[in-house]
C-alpha cells in the first residue's frame, strides 16, 4: 500500500492472474471526520457502495481490503 498526499491509502494487488501476474489492481481510500470512503478503484467494481456502507458500520477495515481484493 501507499500513502497519498490526500491523506488516503491506496491498496495495489498484483499475481491477481497466472495470464497477467503484473497486472495491477488498487484502489484509494481516505478517512475523513471518521469517515471511510472509496475515491478511487482500478478496475472499478460494482456493489462497493454496500461494501463502504458495511465497513462504516463495522469499522473492519482489514476484512474490506479482503473483499475487495476477492472481488478484483
Amino acid at each position: 500500500f501507499f500513502l497519498l498526499c490526500v491523506k488516503g491509502v491506496k491498496f495495489i494487488f498484483t499475481n491477481m492472474s497466472p495470464e497477467s501476474p503484473e497486472k495491477e489492481y488498487s484502489f484509494v481510500m481516505v478517512m475523513e471526520e471518521n469517515t471511510y470512503s472509496l475515491v478511487d478503484c482500478n478496475p472499478w467494481l460494482n456493489g462497493t457502495e454496500e461494501l463502504i456502507h458495511e465497513l462504516r458500520k463495522s469499522n473492519e477495515l482489514f476484512k474490506f481490503v479482503r473483499t475487495m481484493r476477492q472481488k478484483f
